[in-house]
Protein backbone atom coordinates (compact mmCIF):
# COMPACT_ATOMS: atom_id res chain seq x y z
CA UNK A 1 0.00 0.00 0.00
CA UNK A 2 3.07 2.20 0.54
CA UNK A 3 5.62 1.10 -1.02
CA UNK A 4 7.64 4.24 0.64
CA UNK A 5 7.51 3.09 3.52
CA UNK A 6 8.86 -0.93 2.65
CA UNK A 7 11.53 -1.86 4.68
CA UNK A 8 11.40 0.67 7.70
CA UNK A 9 10.94 0.19 10.87
CA UNK A 10 7.05 1.59 11.64
CA UNK A 11 5.63 1.93 15.73
CA UNK A 12 2.91 3.39 16.85
CA UNK A 13 3.64 5.67 20.17
CA UNK A 14 0.81 5.73 22.89
CA UNK A 15 -0.87 9.39 23.32
CA UNK A 16 -0.66 10.84 26.79
CA UNK A 17 -3.70 12.82 27.74
CA UNK A 18 -1.00 15.65 28.99
CA UNK A 19 -0.20 16.29 25.61
CA UNK A 20 -1.22 19.35 24.28
CA UNK A 21 -3.65 18.02 21.12
CA UNK A 22 -5.43 16.21 23.69
CA UNK A 23 -5.76 19.06 26.08
CA UNK A 24 -7.11 21.12 23.22
CA UNK A 25 -9.94 18.33 22.05
CA UNK A 26 -11.08 17.75 25.71
CA UNK A 27 -10.81 21.07 26.26
CA UNK A 28 -13.48 21.29 23.28
CA UNK A 29 -15.23 18.67 24.30
CA UNK A 30 -16.36 20.26 27.76
CA UNK A 31 -17.46 23.21 26.09
CA UNK A 32 -19.69 21.71 23.46
CA UNK A 33 -20.73 19.43 26.14
CA UNK A 34 -21.58 22.36 28.58
CA UNK A 35 -23.57 24.23 25.57
CA UNK A 36 -25.60 21.41 24.97
CA UNK A 37 -26.74 20.41 28.61
CA UNK A 38 -28.63 23.65 28.91
CA UNK A 39 -31.46 22.72 27.36
CA UNK A 40 -32.49 19.33 28.62
CA UNK A 41 -32.01 20.57 31.95
CA UNK A 42 -34.56 23.60 31.48
CA UNK A 43 -36.68 20.45 29.97
CA UNK A 44 -36.16 17.94 33.36
CA UNK A 45 -36.92 21.87 35.41
CA UNK A 46 -40.18 22.34 33.65
CA UNK A 47 -41.24 18.92 33.80
CA UNK A 48 -39.96 18.07 37.80
CA UNK A 49 -43.39 18.95 39.14
CA UNK A 50 -44.90 16.27 37.43
CA UNK A 51 -42.71 13.66 39.16
CA UNK A 52 -45.37 12.74 41.60
CA UNK A 53 -47.56 11.31 38.91
CA UNK A 54 -44.72 9.55 37.17
CA UNK A 55 -43.78 7.84 39.73
CA UNK A 56 -47.28 6.87 41.10
CA UNK A 57 -47.09 8.77 44.47
CA UNK A 58 -49.95 11.13 43.60
CA UNK A 59 -51.74 8.23 42.95
CA UNK A 60 -50.57 6.95 46.63
CA UNK A 61 -51.31 9.81 48.03
CA UNK A 62 -54.89 10.25 46.48
CA UNK A 63 -56.17 7.02 47.63
CA UNK A 64 -54.80 7.40 51.00
CA UNK A 65 -56.51 10.49 51.36
CA UNK A 66 -60.00 9.11 50.05
CA UNK A 67 -59.64 6.00 52.47
CA UNK A 68 -60.40 8.37 54.98
CA UNK A 69 -63.35 10.79 55.91
CA UNK A 70 -62.76 14.50 55.37
CA UNK A 71 -64.72 17.88 55.48
CA UNK A 72 -65.01 20.25 52.50
CA UNK A 73 -62.67 22.39 53.32
CA UNK A 74 -59.87 19.65 53.46
CA UNK A 75 -60.72 19.02 49.97
CA UNK A 76 -60.58 22.33 48.63
CA UNK A 77 -56.89 22.36 50.74
CA UNK A 78 -56.10 19.52 49.17
CA UNK A 79 -56.80 20.49 45.60
CA UNK A 80 -54.90 23.47 46.03
CA UNK A 81 -51.44 21.98 46.64
CA UNK A 82 -52.23 20.46 43.33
Amino acid sequence: MFPELKGQRLLLRSVGLRESLVEGLLDQVMEIFNRNTAGPQKYVDTYMQYADLISGTADDDARDFLAEAHSLEAFHMVSLGY
